[in-house]
């Protein structure tokens, strides 16, 4: 059976023929109507939002998850939800008018990593030694621990552009 769609935008105003079963989206798209889809029409993203003006449209369970109460009140219904069964009047909306959450709350981490780089002045020998033997004390932790190489190649001195020298472990 062909159903009559009409559509209201702020620029045009169309009048569609469709079938019975139809997806509103599918038709929209098929006739180059403009209607924000970011998720293709698998129902997740809420951006299809169409006014019903005049028509039958059942509410999917989807639609209660993803418009609010009053929307749903005002007639609003996503474009992907909606299989035809009866002769409709929408408006389409700017996507400018329609106010969708694109953010979330902001999660703060506080970022403390177990193994650092420091930066030191030139060391006298004698605190050279205390770092040395400290050093063999972490690598026999590690090797005890975690199993890692403790070689000489993993630890080296070295020193930055400002003169100051700098230890690494890996």
């Amino acid at each position: 059976m062909k159903l009559k769609v009409t559509i209201i935008t702020d620029n045009n105003n169309y009048i569609l023929e469709a079938e019975e079963g139809e997806n509103l989206l599918q038709l929209l798209t098929r006739h180059n109507i403009e209607i924000s889809s970011p998720c293709g029409g698998r129902r997740s993203c809420g951006k299809c939002r169409v006014k019903v003006l005049e028509g039958n449209v059942d509410i999917t369970e989807t639609e209660r998850e993803l418009l609010s109460t009053q929307e749903l009140a005002e007639g609003y219904r996503l474009a992907c939800c909606i299989e035809l069964a009866s002769d409709l009047k929408i408006e389409v909306a700017l996507e400018g008018q329609i106010q969708v959450l694109t953010g979330g709350l902001d999660h703060r981490i506080d970022f403390n990593p177990w193994l650092r780089v420091f930066e030191m002045e030139e060391l006298q020998e004698e605190n050279m030694f205390l770092l040395n033997s400290q050093m063999k004390t972490i690598r026999s932790a590690w090797k005890s621990k975690l199993s890692c190489p403790t070689d000489a190649n993993n630890s080296s001195e070295r020193k930055n552009k400002s003169g100051k020298a700098s230890m690494t472990t890996s």
